[in-house]
Order: C-alpha cells, then structure tokens, then sequence
C-alpha cells in the first residue's frame, strides 16, 4: 500500500513536470522561430529599401548638360551602399560597380536629350541578393541599371542567432522543468504529510487530525475538510459506541426483570402464581420489543438509508394517530389539509412518538393541532402534565435521556422516543422544539416543510 502511494504521488509529480515542460518548451520553440522569421523578414526588408534608396538617388544625379548633352556618371561601389550595375539596350554591361567612377557620353554633343526614368522594381538575383532595378531612357539610348545590396551578413547573423537558440532553449526548457520539479515538490509535501498521518489513523486513534499548513490555498481546504471528515467519523463512533452501551444496559433489564420472575416461580412452582408471573414476562417481552424497534429505527437513519418518498397527507395521519387508544383522551383539536413529501413509516412513527411522549406525561388530556404557516406544516402536541424544564428542552431529545420524574421504565419508556422525533424531522429538512402548553405542560412542535 505504501509502495502504491508513493509511486502515485511520484506519478502525479512528474506528470505536472512533464506537463509544464512540454507546453513551455512546444511555446518557446514557436516562439523562437516566429521571432527569427520576423527578424530575417525585417533584415531582408531593410536590405531591399536600401537598395531601392540608392537606386532612386543615383537616378536622381542623372542630369542633361548645359549643351543639352546627356552623360551617365557611373561611380564604384563606395559611392553607395549598394551595387549599381548598368546595362544597355543591347545587354552589354557598361559598368558593374567595380571600376571607379567614370563619365560615359550617351549622346552626341549639342543633340537635345530627354532622360525618362522607369519605375523602380525588386528583381530576382538570387537569395543571397536584395536587388532593384529600373529602366532609363536617355534619347534613343535604353539602360537598365540595378541597385544590389548582398544579404550573406544578414544571413551569417540569423545562422549565428539561430545556433546559439538552438543550444539555449534546451538548456532553458531542462531548467524550467528542474524548476517545476522542485516547486510542484514544495508543494505536494503538505499533501504527503496529510497522507502519511491519514494513513497513521484507524478506528483507535480517530481523535489525531491531519496537519493543516498555513495559507488558505486548495491544501489547506483539503487539510480543513479531512479534519472535518474525521470529527463527523469520531462522531459517529462515539454515538454508535454510546448507543451501543446504552442500548446494552435497557435491554438488560426486561431480560434481568424476566429472568427474575420465572427463577423465583420455579423455585417454588407449587406456589408460584403462573398466570401473573405469565403477564409480567410478556409485559417485560413487549417492552423490549418495542425498544428493539426503536433502536432498528435508528440504525436506519444512522445509516443514512433512503427509503422511497412519497405524497403524504398529514391530516390523516394525525386524525388517525389521534384515534388510537392510549391512557389519557386525546382531542383532535384543529386539522388543516396539509401535504408533504417524505417516507410515510417514519413520519407515522414521528407524529406517534410524540402522541405518546404526551400521553405518558398528562395528567387528563392531549390537544393535537395540525396548521399550515406558509410553506411549512407544524403539529403541535399539548398536554396538561407537569412540562418539561427549560435547562432540559434540548437535552430530553438525547438517545437514552430521561428526565428524572420519568425514570420509571413503565411511564418514561427508554428515552428514544423524542430521539427518534428529531431525527426524521432532520431527515425531513424540518425541525422540533419543546415550549411551555396552554394547558400548563409542554408543547412539542414538529415542523415540516411542505
């Protein structure tokens, strides 16, 4: 188990590494060559506008003679920044940029010339040349001269750029992974810390809680609700282990008082008087089966089962709990036509638990109401008896309590009856309380949303 939980943790560590590494070095890599491709277009740009500068300020020097003659100044290459090459009407080149500067007569002297430039155009010489040209006429004379400027430096620099990428960004993605790798560790460790004392934690030791690291991030949320899951399961097992002591000791005693009873008859069976020893151990027997049904009725909702719900019409159930026999009149006093939507057996056995509870206590009647207070349902339960303390009010709906005017087990019952009262009005969305009756006793209201 442990080998598993590490290999996961270290699973889940390197996945955010590789995560991370991957998409910074895809990102970086597009990046790079985006950036590269943007620059060369620019360089090589520059190189054409270069040219084309050169070309428009060597046509600009081209001037006819005071005569009218018409000469073509045609300088080195150290006169501009590009290459001017001139070629004539017949493809004979007259100069390549390479001579010095030199004069050339175009026309003969005293012949009146017109010079007629054409539109300068970007020409094909090459990838490792920017080149412009244009068409000049001169008389009858037609010349195409060329502006050419070289890209190899453009292009020795991109290569220089380029290598020296190629060789950084590995080295930037393994320290970007490196880095994550010993962030994405920082951060797990507070998870490892939780998972080992989790893992430290059984059925014994439910009272020790995880560490909660400072922070209100995700880990800390994490810490937060695991204690909180813990305190609900030491909960639970401290109501399960109580109920469990409890529910020992009540049912001891219809077995001890049975036991008694038939021991003492059969000590003497000629004496004994068999019928009375007979009702006492079945009045013993049907209490314990009633606190039997109580504690199964618990354990359901312990247990949180879900038990199909459907439509249930109050009124009936109160006028057919009202109508059964107990030992003090019970008086349906009003009924309002009320549904709500729930598991029928527990609200039967919620509005007969409080019937009840009201029944033991009074000393000459039960007034029952069923009203409707906007959208929640209330049966109100009163009796005339000696009520109940306000210091006890929330105390008597413990499992097991009974209060000390009803510690007699025939009258006070086990003390789960209000128990299970609060527990399906839980259930339900609803709630009870106990308050003071007209009637000089208590009132138990139980609230349910309709």
């Amino acid at each position: 188990m442990t080998g598993r939980s590490e290999r996961s943790r270290v699973g889940v560590r390197l996945r955010v590494v590789a995560a991370v590494t991957a998409v910074f070095g895809i990102g970086a890599i597009v990046l790079a060559v985006a950036l590269l491709n943007v620059v060369e277009s620019q360089l090589v740009d520059e190189r054409f506008e270069a040219a084309e500068a050169d070309l428009n300020a060597y046509l600009d020097s081209l001037e006819t003679g005071e005569s009218g003659d018409a000469s073509m100044a045609i300088p080195t290459e150290s006169a501009f920044n590009s290459r001017l090459v001139v070629v004539d009407q017949f493809g004979q080149t007259i100069s390549d940029g390479d001579t010095d500067s030199t004069v050339i007569e175009l026309v003969p002297v005293g012949e009146p010339t017109t010079l007629v430039a054409g539109q300068v155009e970007a020409v094909d010489l090459g990838d490792d040349v920017a080149a412009v040209s244009s068409s000049v006429s001169i008389g009858a004379e037609q010349f195409t001269i060329t502006a050419a400027n070289p890209l190899q430096p453009v292009l020795d620099s991109l290569d220089s750029v380029r290598a020296a990428l190629w060789v950084a960004l590995p080295i930037l993605i393994a320290l970007v992974g490196g880095l994550t790798y010993y962030v994405s560790g920082r951060a797990l460790r507070p998870v490892q810390a939780i998972t080992s004392r989790v893992r430290e934690i059984d059925d014994q030791r439910l009272a020790e809680r995880v560490p909660e690291p400072a922070g209100s991030d995700e880990i800390h949320d994490l810490a937060v609700t695991m204690n909180g899951m813990l305190d609900r399961l030491e909960t639970a097992q401290r109501r399960q282990r109580q109920l469990a002591a409890d529910a020992s000791h009540e049912l001891r005693s219809p077995v001890a008082a049975s036991r008694t009873q038939l021991e003492v008859a059969l000590a003497r069976p000629g004496d004994a008087d068999w019928p009375t020893t007979a009702r006492a151990v079945l009045d013993e027997t049907e209490h314990l089966g009633d606190l039997i049904d109580d504690l199964l009725v618990l354990a359901r909702i312990d247990a949180e089962e879900h038990p199909p719900r459907s439509d249930v019409d109050l009124d009936d159930m109160v006028e057919q709990e009202g109508r059964r026999p107990r030992e003090v009149p019970i008086v349906v006093h009003v009924v309002e036509p009320v549904r709500v939507h729930g598991v029928p057996s527990q609200l039967t056995r919620a509005v007969r638990n409080l019937i009840d509870n009201a029944a033991r206590h009074a000393t000459t009647e039960v007034r029952i109401e069923l009203r409707r207070a906007g959208d929640v349902a209330e049966i109100i339960v009163d009796d005339d008896g000696p009520g109940i303390a306000e210091a006890d009010r929330e105390r008597v709906f413990d499992r097991f309590v009974r209060l000390d005017e009803a510690r007699d087990r025939e009258r006070g019952g086990a003390g789960l009856g209000l128990a299970i009262v609060r527990e399906v009005a839980r259930g339900h969305r609803g709630s009870v309380e106990i308050g003071d009756a007209p009637l000089g006793g208590a009132r138990c209201t139980l609230r349910l949303p309709v």
